[in-house]
């Protein structure tokens, strides 16, 4: 490597340190791009069902389907507030300006989904 483009990796590394905003294994993770996605498809199934999604749904498996996509949706939106939280706490971000808990959060979208079905 070149004295510039070690100049050059040494600046970049440097910033990793000082701006972090980077996913680093020994570290507290914030949430990726994919999880979210996979979060807004799963909204988009609960609130248009047959609409979005791979599957044609059935009268008789719509209950069914949607305990199961509800139960996902609150273990994976849990999942990536409980994780934001964390990735904040660790950057010394601002807190959050709720006192409510990753679990109070979640549940507060899942019974708000019928309304804001509803509105839409």
């Amino acid at each position: 490597m070149t004295q510039q483009e070690n100049k050059a990796l040494n600046s970049l590394l440097d910033s990793y340190d000082q701006l972090g905003i980077i996913n680093r294994a020994n570290q507290t993770q914030f949430p990726s791009q994919q999880p979210i996605k996979a979060l807004l498809d799963l909204l988009k199934e609960l609130l248009f069902p047959g609409y979005f999604g791979q599957e044609v749904l059935k009268d008789s498996d719509l209950s069914a389907v949607t305990k199961d996509r509800l139960s996902h949706l609150q273990v994976s939106l849990n999942r990536e507030i409980t994780r934001s939280f964390k990735w904040m706490k660790q950057d010394k971000s601002p807190a959050p300006s709720t006192k409510e808990s990753p679990d109070q959060i979640t549940q507060q979208l899942i019974n708000s989904l019928a309304n804001l079905r509803t509105q839409l």
